[in-house]
């Protein structure tokens, strides 16, 4: 090894060239840059060509605002940006690009063609940069109000990096992957893509269901397009939108996975392992889901200024956003998991999240009910189990044993609503039925505790300070055993890092909460005190036609568990529910 020399400053090309391998480490970078340029810049029409996979040319025209002539300059120069000017602006960008390095490092490894035109100037300008020597600023044959960049010869001045490049099929393929990518991202532009003078896809502005359609037929095919569940959620400042394969759906390869943030093109494992965790245990091992989905939070719980080729990103809060983005996801699959079959898109057009909820209020007479529920009296003795109650006693249902439960279209006529987000309203042969949904779940995740202690790690532990005691502490070792991994990080807090794999869906912190308390009570065993926590942090959907689906789902369960839901049924005097409901 030759030992280093006198420190001494780089010359400018050099320094182009190792910003250009930041930047620019395959055809597909200079797509990316080229495609989010013209995107921040307005476009609403963009044209990308390639030849033998983008080594020999890549060109993107675009209809968007365009660049004044005396700025074709600085558009070359490295750091030169319109897209911020002050550091504050990093923490709530809201375009794609920001570093004002991309031209300049493609101008450093390409032969490149800059070509612009403002909607103020009567005739386009051009300027060339090759291999980071640039041209004078002249006029160029007429072009309308936009941009198009031109690059040829890819890493031609640099032998070296081009032997690293993957063959022209496998650059085309990363090429036409991120096209479809942007183009479901950003439905509000037209896009062309060609590839060695052939149109591989056109997609037009999506105005509409059956432009909507169309579109998504063009990007994943028909087979997805026909057969995907809508899904638009927003909650406490988070919003998903697009689309999800159902659980019959899936693929050997994750060749129709796409994540977008603030339509961003981004490769985020928090995301990725939120979704595929809802599909979780419902398809096939060694199959893969579909989905297209694109995440919008508020720019400053976000930083996207992670690396150059801006494809990462960090969350403030990343327990919250897989936490979200998981539920928003399950609740989906779950609603529509006993429609398994084709559902046409059209008929999925409307948001779960737009659905309108509908008052406990208007659908029942609560009168009426609660006179029917206390069933002629009785002395309420059974009004709610305490944390301490034992699951011993469930046995199987009796042969001749109706089940409220045995086909979801039963329960849409059984189904009244959930009071308090804890006990569901339900009718049995027109007789009233108030059941424990904690209670209910608790049974489940116990019996199936005892048979199944398989967990699923946290992507991002939750550290939480419940009210602990002596006794929580002595027994995280026994929690352990049926998959549920805490660590104690000092006095007074708690860090979940695993829970049990047959647990649904459920709030962490009010889980340890409930933990912490229930472990006082030495009544009930380890996997007892477990599925009583669970219950009590069940994590319910909000809107009332998901609650339907999500109670037939858990009740299906418990009855496939030779569980009785009927020992949930909740037993109190017409005086108590009065004082109960409303008082």
């Amino acid at each position: 090894m030759t030992l280093p020399g006198r420190i001494a400053p780089l010359t400018d090309h050099v320094i182009n060239q190792i910003a250009a391998g930041e930047v620019v480490e395959r055809p597909l970078s200079i797509v990316k840059e080229l495609v989010e340029n013209a995107l921040d810049a307005g476009a609403s029409s963009i044209e990308v060509s390639i030849r033998h996979g983008g080594l020999e040319q890549i060109r993107v025209a675009d209809n968007g605002q365009g660049i004044e002539p005396e700025d074709l300059h600085l558009a070359l120069q490295r750091h030169c940006t319109s897209k911020l000017s002050l550091a504050e602006e990093l923490l709530q960008l809201d375009s794609l690009g920001f570093r004002g390095e991309a031209l300049a490092s493609i101008g450093a490894v390409s032969k490149l063609t800059l070509t612009s035109r403002t909607a103020s100037c009567s005739h386009a300008s051009e300027i060339l940069c090759e291999y980071g020597e640039l041209s004078d600023v002249r006029p160029a044959p007429s072009y309308p109000t936009g941009t198009v960049v031109e690059a040829e010869n890819l890493f031609a001045n640099t032998p070296a990096r081009r032997k690293f490049l993957k063959q022209a099929r496998t650059e085309y393929l990363q090429i036409l992957h991120f096209l479809k990518h942007v183009a479901f991202s950003h439905a509000d532009a037209s896009i062309v893509f060609s590839a060695d003078d052939k149109v591989v896809f056109k997609v037009a502005v999506s105005a509409g269901p059956d432009i909507e359609q169309r579109r998504l037929m063009s990007l994943f095919g028909k087979e997805f397009a026909s057969r995907a569940l809508k899904l638009a959620r927003h909650e406490q400042g988070l919003a998903i939108n697009g689309w999800i394969g159902p659980i019959d759906s899936h693929r050997p390869r994750a060749d129709i996975q796409f994540l977008s943030v603030n339509r961003r093109v981004v490769k985020d494992r928090t995301l990725l392992h939120a979704v595929r965790l809802a599909y979780d245990g419902k398809i096939p091992e060694g199959r893969y889901p579909c989905f297209a989905l694109d995440i919008s939070i508020a720019p400053q719980e976000v930083d996207v200024n992670v690396h150059p080729s801006k494809t990462e990103v960090r969350f403030v809060e990343p327990r919250r956003v897989h936490d979200q983005t998981f539920s928003f996801v399950s609740h989906l699959l779950s609603t529509n998991s006993s429609l398994i079959g084709t559902p046409s898109l059209g008929e999925l057009q409307a948001s779960e999240a737009n659905s309108a909820k509908t008052s406990l209020y208007e659908n029942i007479n609560l009168q009426h009910q609660i006179s029917q529920v206390a069933d002629g009296g009785g002395d309420g003795a059974g009004t709610s189990r305490s944390r301490g109650y034992s699951h011993a006693r469930a046995r199987q249902p009796q042969r001749n044993e109706r089940s409220l439960f045995s086909a979801h279209d039963e329960l849409s006529d059984s189904f009244t609503g959930i009071l308090f987000e804890r006990y569901a309203l339900l009718r049995e042969q027109d007789c009233p039925q108030i059941v424990d949904l904690w209670r209910l779940a608790a049974d489940l995740f116990c019996a199936r505790l005892l048979t199944d202690q398989r967990s699923r790690p946290l992507i991002v532990p939750e550290r939480i300070l419940p009210a602990l005691n002596g006794s929580l502490e002595q027994r995280l070792s026994a929690y352990g055993e049926y998959g549920l991994s805490i660590s104690s990080l000092g006095p007074q807090q708690l860090v979940l890092r695993e829970i049990p794999l047959v647990l649904l869906p459920i709030n962490y912190e009010k889980f340890l909460s409930a933990l912490a308390v229930d472990d006082t009570l030495e009544t009930t065993s380890v996997a007892e005190k477990i599925a009583n926590a669970a219950g009590e942090a069940l994590l319910l959907p909000a809107e009332s036609t998901a609650q339907q689906r999500w109670c037939a789902e858990l009740l299906a369960q418990v009855q496939a568990a030779s569980l009785r839901w009927q020992d949930c049924v909740v037993q109190r005097t017409e005086a108590q529910w009065r004082q109960f409901l409303i008082g």
